[in-house]
């Protein structure tokens, strides 16, 4: 193996294959990912034959005989039109196990407070209110420094991926089930969000980078990078950011990189972030977030999607907006109960 190995804290060799390949550990497993996917037909089969599917798998994993099966390509339209492969549900009840028993353990510990995506207890809403409890406490003169990796998660190079993780894994078998799970590509190259060891390994990757960089003015989301300071500590980050994803293969996007005064509007994670001389922070709905929900309504009406359907959907997007103006809120519902009235009386007759 490549890098420096760094025994994390409270591991010892062998914890790994014990934690995660026990018969109990993996019917955990299969349940936490039945909760997410089980409206499948194609899952039916094997959780109605859970017990013998999980002791086979168990068996498989501990000799060394398991390989993961090729996804299932898709495509994506929202936020952005892409291509992902999501990894088959026999491969992601062994994936469910080892997040939850060993990742979080032994690797997530070592993550700064400052990185806020797909890990437990932070999550998007944390990582806007960090921003503007930072931003609050800035000095009318400073600056803000805004990066985005080009291509982020398609150019995640395997190998540079491994060499990274594997500083925080002592255990072989963590390593080698963390590797095969990587390779289950036909490309060296990228991983994709199709299970959450692809998207943990997105929130992992750049972790030294993030060491370097924390100085408590500092936010990383995937690959979304937010700094506050001085003009002069901002040009300094820059370099460190960009010097850092030399090393791991990353390219900063030219497009999505800048630096601009904070008493500028500061676009962040689907919001407008303002700062007034009082030192209140607003923040406010991008207008193309709104733009996108209002044609995903109008899709979901054009589909003739049952109304009960449309109504999940749109609690949980006002949820999103009402982080936001009380205004734009009141406007996509004015729009959503137009849209969407004569179905609303057909139910009430």
């Amino acid at each position: 193996m490549k890098g420096t190995h760094i025994l994390p804290k409270g591991e010892t060799e062998a914890t790994a294959i014990t934690a995660v390949c026990g018969l109990n550990a993996l019917l955990q497993g299969e349940a936490r990912t039945h909760r997410k996917v089980g409206y499948k037909n194609s899952v039916s089969r094997f959780h109605m034959l859970v017990m013998s599917k999980c002791n086979e798998l168990r068996h498989e994993l501990e000799d060394g005989t398991y390989k993961p099966e090729k996804g299932e390509i898709h495509e994506v339209f929202e936020p952005k039109y892409r291509v992902t492969v999501s990894a088959k549900y026999r491969d992601r009840v062994p994936q469910a196990s080892f997040i939850t028993n060993y990742f979080y353990p032994n690797v997530v510990p070592h993550f700064i407070d400052a990185n806020y995506a797909c890990l437990k207890g932070r999550g998007v809403d944390k990582a806007r209110q960090r921003f503007k409890e930072i931003l609050r406490e800035a000095d009318d003169g400073d600056w803000y420094l805004k990066t985005d990796m080009q291509n982020y998660f398609g150019s995640i190079n395997h190998e540079k991926l491994k060499q990274e993780i594997y500083k925080y894994m002592a255990d072989p078998w963590a390593k080698w089930f963390f590797g095969i799970t990587i390779d289950n590509t036909t490309n060296p190259v990228g991983v994709d969000l199709g299970s959450e060891v692809y998207q943990l390994s997105g929130t992992s990757f750049p972790n030294s980078l993030d060491h370097l960089a924390n100085d408590g003015h500092y936010i990383r989301y995937q690959d979304d990078i937010i700094y506050i300071g001085s003009k002069e500590r901002c040009k300094e980050m820059l370099e460190t950011i960009r010097a850092e994803a030399t090393r791991l293969g990353l390219t900063l996007s030219d497009k999505k990189t800048f630096m601009q005064p904070i008493k500028r509007p500061i676009k962040f994670l689907g919001f407008s972030f303002l700062r007034k001389q009082t030192g209140r922070v607003t923040m406010k709905r991008l207008p193309e977030k709104i733009r996108r929900e209002r044609r995903k309504l109008r899709r979901m009406k054009k589909k003739g999607i049952p109304i009960e359907r449309v109504e999940e959907h749109y609690r949980s997007a006002r949820e999103s907006l009402k982080r936001g103006s009380r205004s734009d809120m009141m406007k996509v519902d004015r729009f959503y109960n137009k849209l969407f009235k004569e179905n609303k009386n057909a139910d009430n007759t």
